[in-house]
């Protein structure tokens, strides 16, 4: 037979998770309404695409000079026709 105490700790625990959840929320909103998510997602895309840039170096000193070459003219040609057209 169940008590009160013990369903009234199941309550606490999803009120708990509720307020946790709705102040995460409004933090969240807050920050995009203040248009400080900007900064914010240019500071993450910088770290994202430095961190894949540098992976990316390093695969093709794996793969070997004249791959690495190879890939990086391919490269240079794409994007200069993407320019372009």
């Amino acid at each position: 037979m169940a008590t009160n105490s013990d369903s009234s700790g199941g309550m606490s625990s999803l009120l708990i998770a509720f307020i946790v959840l709705a102040t995460v929320g409004a933090i969240a909103g807050g920050i995009y309404m203040s248009g400080q998510a900007n900064d914010l997602v240019k500071f993450v895309m910088e770290k994202y695409f430095k961190a894949e840039a540098t992976a990316e170096e390093k695969a093709l000193e794996k793969a070997g000079e004249t791959k690495a070459e190879g890939f990086l003219s391919v490269q240079a040609f794409s994007q200069n026709w993407r320019t372009c057209g």
